[in-house]
């Protein structure tokens, strides 16, 4: 065993963290600049994205503010192109952004459909592809993809969500292997509920709020701050030999 080795210094790395502007993005980039590295942020609100990147600065860390609508080809582009001009690498890769909304299947339209399949599995998939042409390159890097727990069983009311994030752990599983070759991890984050603007809605209906409590046996939200240590995890040399796993954050809803 290697004395003394922090294998949780991202020192001289560089990450790139969708949705950054609020909730699980922006504690996991505050977490991952905490930890010494420079982090790319992206989302559509620039103001937002500034105040994150303020904190980062704050911190000691250095931070570059990307605005761009990820649900689109040109706002994935555009990251890219934006994060790999930066310092010329890319470390990490926190594909973060996501939407969902409230509607049962027979009440959806074809249009929210292609508007949650383009933010939550299209983006992820083209940025990717980008990210990952320069770090398969390099025969390094660690892809954080966020899932969710409706990946794995479901909710009513959800279908559209809940079909992508079961995408994403299975294009988890797909490049965790194919890109093991390359020295490039990929791996899964999937919570449950936490207690952010994202949730916010099901929070203020008591019915779903009482459910979701229930249902989770630890009888709460989750804090936005405890995604940190599992994303530092993936991030890091702490992982080496992790790829292609799902993560549950979820105060043991998939477990009960």
């Amino acid at each position: 065993m290697t004395a003394k080795k922090n294998y949780f210094d991202l020192t001289g790395k560089v990450a790139v963290v969708t949705g950054a502007s609020r909730g699980l993005g922006r504690s996991m980039a505050l977490g991952l600049a905490h930890a010494g590295a420079a982090v790319v942020l992206a989302s559509r609100g620039k103001e937002a994205l500034d105040a994150v990147a303020a904190e980062v600065r704050a911190d000691g860390a250095e931070a570059l503010v990307v605005p761009a609508d990820l649900g689109t080809n040109e706002g994935n582009d555009r990251l890219a192109e934006a994060a790999l001009g930066w310092k010329q690498q890319v470390d990490i890769l926190v594909n973060n952004a996501g939407y969902s909304s409230s509607v049962r299947f027979l009440e959806s339209t074809d249009e929210e459909w292609r508007r949650i399949f383009d933010i939550n599995l299209f983006g992820i998939v083209r940025l990717t592809r980008s990210i990952g042409k320069h770090m398969t390159a390099r025969k390094q890097g660690s892809v954080i993809m966020i899932g969710s727990v409706l990946g794995r069983t479901a909710m009513s009311g959800a279908s559209p969500y809940c079909v992508t994030k079961g995408a994403i752990e299975q294009f988890t599983r797909v490049l965790g292997t194919e890109w093991a070759k390359f020295n490039v991890r990929v791996n899964c984050i999937a919570p449950a509920y936490f207690d952010t603007e994202l949730a916010s809605e099901a929070r203020n209906a008591e019915k779903t709020y009482d459910y979701i409590v229930r249902r989770t046996p630890m009888r709460r939200f989750g804090n936005a701050d405890e995604i940190i240590s599992s994303a530092l995890y993936l991030a890091s040399d702490a992982s080496s030999y992790v790829t292609g796993s799902i993560v549950h954050v979820d105060g043991g809803w998939t477990a009960a």
